[in-house]
């Protein structure tokens, strides 16, 4: 989900910097709108080939070169809620209502076709740029109470995968639920992407500013469950 933004963003600019190659109509540098998720233009040419060709961590065998070796990178935060753990799961169950207090995702869409699958869309100001990504979920079978949990998917007609149309990077995520006591729980968000190895340096530079992120994520996420704890309360005082 969502949740590797910073570090994509970082990396989209690393990219670019080392390469100074910029798609015409996928990334314009000199806008103050960069849009990634776009059809490819012919004059587009993607930097990370050429970057990848002085990377000491490429593969080669026989002069043919092969893909880079990439690893999972993994990033979380948990929060202590007061709230029934039924309150918090419901929450995250909403999709539509996740923005709520996550502050980079602008809109998560259930699709009619498969609601197992949503169109996740973030929006951020970042190295005074404005980028937009774009990228469909699946949610996997989750344990009530105890689980949400979701991959990124690609979709050969909607396109997939964050940083669409430039590089995808595979991401999954989970929401952890642990019930302490009938009005109190632990939430845990685990977000994990996929990168080259020739980026895991970044990625560690990172991961404290990411892990801040999410935390900001998860104390917002207490507020607005508790808010919403008070509010259904009254509905059920006004009930009876």
């Amino acid at each position: 989900c969502c949740c590797c933004c910073c570090c994509c963003c970082c990396c989209w600019w690393w990219f670019v910097m080392r390469s100074s190659v910029v798609g015409r109509s996928c990334v314009t540098s000199s806008s103050t709108t960069v849009t990634l998720g776009c059809s490819h233009p012919s004059s587009y040419r993607n930097p990370l080939p050429s970057l990848l060709a002085r990377c000491p961590h490429q593969l080669r065998h026989q002069d043919k070169v092969l893909a880079p070796v990439r690893v999972w990178k993994k990033n979380s935060a948990e929060v202590k809620v007061p709230v029934p753990v039924d309150v918090c799961w419901d929450l995250w169950d909403d999709r539509p209502r996740i923005p709520e207090w996550m502050g980079w995702i602008s809109s998560v869409t259930v699709q009619e076709d498969d609601d197992r699958l949503s169109l996740w869309s973030l929006e951020t100001e970042q190295f005074g740029q404005t980028f937009k990504f774009s990228w469909f979920s699946k949610n996997l079978t989750p344990i009530r109470h105890r689980l949400i949990h979701w991959v990124s998917v690609d979709d050969g007609n909607r396109g997939g995968g964050l940083l669409r149309g430039f590089v995808s990077v595979k991401n999954k995520g989970e929401i952890q639920f642990r019930t302490l006591s009938e009005e109190e729980c632990v939430i845990r968000l685990v977000i994990s992407y996929e990168l080259p190895t020739v980026l895991m340096p970044l990625a560690d530079l990172l991961k404290p500013t990411v892990d801040g992120i999410l935390l900001e994520y998860m104390n917002k996420f207490e507020t607005v469950a508790k808010n919403e704890h008070s509010k259904l309360k009254l509905l059920a005082e006004e009930d009876s």
